[in-house]
């Protein structure tokens, strides 16, 4: 898997993690059900987040990859030819 779904089930984890332990805390449940249920969800949450990341992988490489075909960089050649014309334009006085 790629750096971005490892970032994405990282956060998907802990922030089910946090949640899910300060619920319990608050709901009154005993410390081993909290932490049992606070280390089930962040398993669950671990794996939805690596799909989720995968698929956000596959859209940002699409997309660069779709802007980078609709917006070449010039080659060195076409920028010379681009400042010799605007330089002759300046020239003539056009």
């Amino acid at each position: 898997m790629g750096r971005i779904a490892s970032v994405i089930a990282a956060s998907f984890a802990l922030t089910a993690y946090a949640i899910a332990t300060v619920a319990g805390f608050a709901a009154g449940n005993p410390t081993p059900t909290i932490l049992l249920r606070g280390l089930l969800v962040l398993i669950v949450c671990h794996a939805a987040g690596q799909a989720i990341g995968a698929v956000a992988g596959v859209v940002i490489r699409d997309h660069n990859a779709s802007y980078e075909a609709a917006n070449p960089i010039p080659s060195v050649g076409e920028i010379e030819d681009a400042i010799s014309r605007q330089r002759a334009l300046e020239a003539t006085g056009a």
